[in-house]
C-alpha cells in the first residue's frame, strides 16, 4: 500500500512539473523560443557632399551634410539640391562663390536659393544688403520696391531682412556679411533668397536650413 501512495505522489509531482512547462508566470502559453526577432532600425544616416567633389549640376536627397567649401549646412529630408555653381581660386582659398538650388521633394521649381560668394567685394552687412537689392534692379531692368526688415538671428549669423516686390515677383532675402580673418580682403557675402510662391519665409523649414548654416572662417 505504501508503495502505490508513494507512486501516485511521484505520477501528480511530474504532472505539476509538466504544467509549469507549458505555461509562464500569469498562466499564458510561453512562445518566447518560437519568436524571431524583428529588426525595425531604419538608416538614418545624412548623406555627405564635400567641397572637393562638388560641381555645378550635381545633385543630393535630404538628410545631407553639405560642405560647399565657403559655408556649410544642413538639409533635413523631404528637400534636395541641386549645385548651378561651385567656383574657387587656386591661388586664394577665401575667393570663389557657390551657388544652391534647393528643392522640396516633387516640386520641380526651387524653393530658395543659397549663394555665398566673394566675388561681389562688399565689406560690410550695410553693402551686401544693397548688392542684394542692386541686383534685383539689374535683373528686373527697373527698380523695384524693397523694404528692409528687422534683423534676425539664426544659429551663428546675424542676417538682415530684406522684401522685394516687382511686377515679375515677390521675394524674401536673409543676407549676411563674414570677413573670415586677416587675409580675406575681399569678405564673404552669404544670402537665401525665398520665392514667395512656393515658400514663405517664415516656413520652419527655412529656420531650420539657417540654424544649420555656417561660414568656414580663414
Amino acid at each position: 500500500m505504501k508503495k502505490i501512495l508513494a507512486l501516485l505522489m511521484i505520477f501528480a509531482v511530474s504532472l505539476s512539473l509538466f504544467a509549469c512547462g507549458k505555461a509562464d508566470g500569469d498562466g499564458k502559453e510561453n512562445t518566447t523560443g518560437n519568436t524571431a526577432a524583428v529588426d525595425k532600425t531604419e538608416d538614418t544616416s545624412a548623406e555627405v557632399t564635400t567641397a572637393a567633389e562638388m560641381k555645378k549640376g550635381d545633385k543630393g536627397n535630404g538628410p545631407a551634410d553639405i560642405n560647399a567649401e565657403f559655408i556649410t549646412l544642413k538639409l533635413p529630408s523631404g528637400y534636395n539640391y541641386e549645385v548651378d555653381s561651385f567656383s574657387k581660386d587656386s591661388n586664394d582659398p577665401l575667393y570663389g562663390d557657390v551657388t544652391l538650388y534647393i528643392y522640396k521633394d516633387g516640386s520641380y521649381s526651387s524653393i530658395a536659393t543659397l549663394t555665398a560668394t566673394a566675388r561681389n567685394m562688399v565689406r560690410s552687412q550695410e553693402e551686401a544688403v544693397e548688392n542684394t537689392i542692386k541686383l534685383c534692379n539689374l535683373q528686373t531692368y527697373k527698380n523695384g520696391e524693397s523694404e528692409i526688415g528687422k534683423d534676425a538671428q539664426y544659429g551663428e549669423n546675424t542676417y538682415s531682412t530684406v522684401h522685394v516686390t516687382t511686377e515679375y515677383y515677390e521675394k524674401d532675402f536673409f543676407v549676411t556679411y563674414a570677413n573670415r580673418g586677416a587675409s580675406d580682403t575681399k569678405g564673404l557675402l552669404v544670402k537665401l533668397e525665398i520665392n514667395n510662391k512656393n515658400i514663405k519665409a517664415d516656413d520652419p523649414f527655412i529656420k531650420e536650413l539657417l540654424d544649420s548654416l555656417k561660414i568656414v572662417m580663414a
